[in-house]
């Protein structure tokens, strides 16, 4: 393998919680958030701070059940036991929380190296927190990877930060002409096959 070190978004690249669109839409009903689905994190910052205080739990609440429901997709664990086993530094980026992370890795009995979710930096798509795995964890930028499943919050933030790139794309194609990742897989399994076989 030609990387010292991968660093993996968690839902939609390693996994499936089930967070999606829909669920996002009813979680800002349930909360009576005045936002956009997909500016939840970024709205609460803007609340008062008791208010805030409140709707952060009520959200934290909310992932967690969600969370717990998380399948891994086909691919996920090889490579979690491939980088184990060959002794390649691995970590998380996420929006979600460490805590949350954390409990889905240890009920699936596995590990990495650095977890840093939103509330260990500032959250995606600012790049503070690839920034500061890269620098924790002594990181060679030209052998590390950045993989996930969105172009903003994933490959450009791996970008800015100045590593190599893999989009995992389910769908099928992308369409930013300005933001070119390194590697792009139809899946975690074709990614596999391409850097660890």
């Amino acid at each position: 393998m030609k990387f010292d070190a991968i660093v993996f978004d968690f839902d939609g690249t390693l996994g499936d919680s089930g967070i999606s669109r829909d669920v996002l839409v009813s979680w800002c009903e349930q909360l009576s958030l005045d936002c956009e689905y997909f500016e939840i994190i970024e709205y609460l910052h803007t609340l008062p701070s008791e208010i805030q205080a409140e709707k952060t739990r009520g959200l934290l609440r909310l992932e967690e059940q969600q969370m717990a429901q998380t399948e891994l997709y086909p691919g996920a664990v090889e490579w979690f036991s491939y980088l184990r086993n060959h002794n390649i530094k691995c970590a998380i980026y996420s929006r979600n929380t460490k805590k949350n992370i954390e409990a889905v890795l240890n009920a699936k009995q596995l590990s990495v190296d650095m977890i840093m979710g939103r509330d260990c930096s500032i959250p995606k798509p600012h790049p503070q927190g690839l920034e500061i795995i890269v620098e924790k964890m002594n990181l060679d930028k030209d052998r590390t990877l950045m993989v996930g499943d969105s172009l903003i919050s994933d490959v450009q933030v791996g970008k800015l930060v100045g590593v190599k790139t893999a989009l995992v794309n389910f769908e099928g194609g992308h369409n930013d002409e300005k933001i070119e990742p390194d590697y792009v897989w139809k899946n975690l399994e074709e990614g596999y096959k391409e850097l660890c076989i």
